[in-house]
C-alpha cells in the first residue's frame, strides 16, 4: 500500500471570470481538474455545505469555482467530494485575530508600528484585490494558472510574515491564520490516514492565499506524497483552453 498523492490548486473565486479571465478562468480550473483525474477532492467548503446549498446554481459568484467547475465535474469524473473547511472550530480565535488587526496599534509601539501597519494594510489590500498579482500578468511573468500560483507565492510570504512580525511576534497563540491552518491539517490527516485513501490521488482545492501554506506545509508532511503543480499540470497545452 502506498501513501495517498496530493496536489494543491489555488483558486481565485470570483476572480476567475474577471481580472483573471485571460490566464486563469473557470475553464482553466475545469481543464486542471480534468487532467489530475482525481479520485477525491478537498473544496474549501464546511462538510455540510449541500444542506446550507441544496441549490447549486445558487451559490454565489464569490464561490463560483465550487458552483462552476467542482461541483459539476463531480458528476462527470465520478470523484469523491469532500466539503474540508472546519472555520467555526477556531470562531472565537478568529474574532480575536480580526479583533487584534483592526486595532490601531500593532505590536510594534509609537508612530513607527501605525507607519508599518499603513505599510502592510497597503499590500494586504492590493494583494486582496487582486492588483498586486494582475502585475505578474501584465508583466508577462504569469501567463497561465500554474505560473500564477508560483509567481505569488513569494508575494504571498511577504504578506503573511509582515502581519506575524506585526501582530504575532511572540504572541502565536493569537494568530488564528496559523491555526486555521494547523487545525485543517489534523482533519486532512485522518483522511490521509484511512486504508480507503492510500494510492488514491486527492485534489485539494483551497483559496490561493491559502494554498501557499498548503504547498509549503504538504511538502513535508509524512502521510502523503506530495506533487509539485509544475509537475502535476506538464503537457495541458493552455493555448487551447
Amino acid at each position: 500500500w502506498g501513501k495517498p498523492k496530493i496536489v494543491v490548486v489555488g483558486s481565485l473565486h470570483q476572480f476567475h471570470e474577471s481580472i483573471f479571465k485571460s490566464v486563469y478562468s473557470i475553464r482553466h480550473l475545469r481543464a486542471m481538474i480534468k487532467h489530475i483525474h482525481p479520485d477525491v477532492v478537498f473544496m474549501e467548503f464546511p462538510p455540510d455545505w449541500e444542506a446550507k446549498y441544496p441549490e447549486v446554481s445558487k451559490i454565489p459568484d464569490i464561490f463560483m469555482e465550487r458552483r462552476d467547475a467542482i461541483i459539476p465535474l463531480k458528476h462527470d469524473l465520478g470523484f469523491e467530494l469532500m466539503g474540508m473547511e472546519y472555520t467555526t472550530l477556531i470562531e472565537e480565535k478568529v474574532q480575536e485575530y480580526k479583533k487584534l488587526v483592526s486595532d490601531i496599534s500593532p505590536l510594534i509601539p509609537g508612530e513607527r508600528g501605525k507607519y508599518l501597519k499603513e505599510v502592510y494594510l497597503s499590500v494586504e489590500k492590493a494583494i486582496g484585490g487582486g492588483e498586486c498579482l494582475m502585475q505578474l500578468v501584465d508583466r508577462k511573468i504569469a501567463s497561465n494558472p500554474v505560473e500564477l500560483m508560483t509567481a505569488s507565492e513569494p508575494i504571498l510570504e511577504l504578506t503573511h510574515e509582515s502581519e506575524r512580525i506585526l501582530y504575532f511576534k511572540g504572541n502565536p497563540e493569537k494568530d488564528a491564520w496559523a491555526e486555521y491552518h494547523r487545525i485543517h491539517l489534523e482533519k486532512f490527516r485522518e483522511v490521509f490516514k484511512l486504508d480507503k485513501y492510500q494510492n488514491k490521488t486527492i485534489l485539494l482545492i483551497w483559496g490561493l492565499d491559502h494554498a501557499y501554506y498548503w504547498n509549503r506545509l504538504l511538502k513535508t508532511e509524512d502521510t502523503v506524497d506530495y506533487l509539485p503543480g509544475e509537475e502535476a499540470f506538464r503537457g495541458i497545452d493552455w493555448t487551447k483552453i
